[in-house]
């Protein structure tokens, strides 16, 4: 009865957007800006947090997150859209349903997705067509006043734009010589004095962390398809149910194992085969909930008292192997299965049901392991390989700072970089060319970081080298051919973009210092000074 109860609490939580607010109708709830707050301005806020959250996530909000201070900030907003006589015609309330209810392949509104949503997703969150459309409107309304008190950020000339795109954009011509440690594996030599020594030293690394082993249960949807199945056989409105939500999603939802987009019959069946996977998760979580009702009323609370239960209900008990906090048993696809398994004591032995992505779990308690000291003997193997990897990168380091100094005098004396690497015998690999904005550097990504690449070359002059910098991989030294301007053509096409980039995030600080001072002139109380709301601009 505890759980059931604890399961009813959660749900109305979680689906009463003004729960906080509840038989509080008569009570004091502050002030703005010298009147008082109401409580419907405050429910009607906390329930376009609610479609907020939703339409960022995909998903209503797990419980009731919004802290009274953002709820009372979007209240603020609103109210600060209101002086400024802002205000939202219906028919921009109505293009903006169009823009977002606009099916992903044909770009035309999708009546019907729109009609799935106000029937069928919305009162799950507890709200309606009219909270939609209010929300709506005050999206549009906040936006508006974002626009109109931003608007000095946007007053950045292109001539002022024009050497910070210049600088962004300009290319770097670039030659490399990396230093990769498992070049050198073959020449570290292992002696048992080094080894023991290495190991001593690192000891809390090896160190056996403290773990734990429980008993468990595990209701698996798979094993209530028996009952399901039948459920879903007189459903009526199956087809037309499946059928929304594959109008909903879009026909690119749903792909193949290439990524290919399904036809609707295979799209429709893999939208059945969730419904009666997630029908079976349902049946699992009640039949656990059930079981853990009859579990936790047998006293006294012992360990075996699973074993006990599973006996008299016909149910399968497992043991995990040993694990640790961090890692989780292996085959057990619970996010919280470890953190719930280490909260367990041999006087609280046993677990509320767990959910996982491929069941639902009841733990008891079996035994938990401390941390020990491991002998070198057991971790020979990951000592041996660990140390042989530090002398390598060692010897990488060691080589390439010889190499940073040797070609500094051989570059002064009119040789290039490459024949100054291949005097060392070593290779020089040219780079792509890049600049500070380049995203990814194609087949280098896996041997350098290219934040790394930019940092250490931006500040180069066109003939100068780097020293050496060492890397996951063992080290590198860079060597800057030229600074390639940008071109006209890449000018002529993308500044206009940057400038509307600049200009837009100073318009958005501009309104956020604004508000962060309208918020601390208002009166209100909050827990973050100065903070736009959440969902801002």
């Amino acid at each position: 009865m505890v759980i059931i109860i604890v399961i009813i609490v959660s749900f109305v939580i979680f689906f009463t957007p003004d729960v906080r607010f509840r038989g509080r109708e008569d009570a004091d709830f502050g002030t703005i800006n010298g009147r008082k707050l109401t409580l419907l301005e405050l429910q009607n806020a906390r329930k376009d947090l609610m479609l907020l959250a939703r339409f960022n996530s995909g998903d209503w909000p797990k419980n009731d997150t919004f802290r009274d201070n953002e709820v009372k900030q979007r209240v603020l907003m609103l109210d600060l859209a209101k002086q400024f006589g802002i205000q939202i015609s219906d028919d921009a309330v109505a293009q903006q349903i169009t823009g977002i209810f606009k099916a992903r392949d044909t770009q035309v509104f999708n009546k019907e997705g729109y009609k799935n949503f106000v029937e069928n997703i919305l009162p799950t969150g507890r709200l309606n067509e009219d909270d939609l459309y209010r929300f709506l409107r005050h999206e549009l309304e906040r936006h508006q006043l974002s626009l109109l008190v931003g608007l000095s950020g946007r007053l950045v000339t292109t001539r002022a734009a024009d050497p910070l795109f210049k600088r962004e954009n300009e290319e770097f011509a670039t030659e490399a010589v990396f230093f990769n440690y498992s070049n050198y594996l073959a020449s570290v030599t292992i002696k048992t004095n080094d080894l023991n020594l290495f190991f001593t030293n690192r000891l809390a690394v090896y160190r056996i962390p403290e773990r734990m082993q429980v008993s468990y249960v595990q209701f698996a949807p798979s094993n209530f398809f028996a009952e399901v199945d039948p459920v879903l056989a007189k459903d009526t409105n199956l087809t037309a149910s499946v059928d929304a939500i594959y109008q909903k999603d879009g026909t690119n939802n749903y792909t193949d194992d290439k990524g290919m987009p399904l036809p609707a019959d295979a799209a429709k069946k893999k939208i059945r085969e969730n419904i009666r996977e997630k029908m079976g998760m349902d049946a699992a979580r009640k039949r656990a909930n059930e079981i853990a009702n009859e579990l936790f009323g047998m006293q006294p609370l012992l360990a075996t008292n699973l074993y006990k239960i599973a006996a008299q209900k016909g149910l399968s008990v497992k043991v995990t192997e040993p694990f640790t906090e961090s890692d989780g048993p292996k085959g057990i696809r619970a996010f919280s299965f470890p953190r719930a398994a280490f909260k367990l004591t041999e006087q609280e032995p046993l677990s509320e049901p767990i959910t996982g992505s491929d069941g639902i779990y009841l733990l008891a308690y079996k035994e938990k392991l401390p941390s020990a000291a491991p002998t070198l003997a057991s971790v020979e193997e990951k000592v041996t390989e660990d140390y042989r990897k530090s002398q390598a990168q060692e010897m990488a380091r060691t080589a390439g700072m010889s190499f940073a100094r040797s070609v500094t005098n051989a570059l002064a004396a009119g040789k290039t970089f490459k024949a100054a690497a291949a005097e060392a015998k070593l290779e020089a690999v040219e780079l792509p060319n890049f600049s500070l904005s380049t995203q990814e550097l194609e087949k280098f990504e896996d041997r350098v970081s290219l934040p790394m690449i930019k940092n250490s070359v931006a500040v180069l002059a066109a003939g100068k080298t780097t020293g050496f910098s060492a890397t996951r991989d063992g080290g590198m030294v860079l060597y800057l051919k030229a600074r390639v301007p940008v071109s006209e053509k890449k000018l002529k096409e993308e500044f206009p973009a940057f400038v509307e980039q600049i200009r837009e995030s100073r318009e958005n600080y501009a309104f956020s210092e604004w508000f962060g001072k309208q918020l601390e002139a208002s009166g209100l109380t909050t827990q973050a000074q100065g903070q736009a709301p959440r969902g801002g601009r």
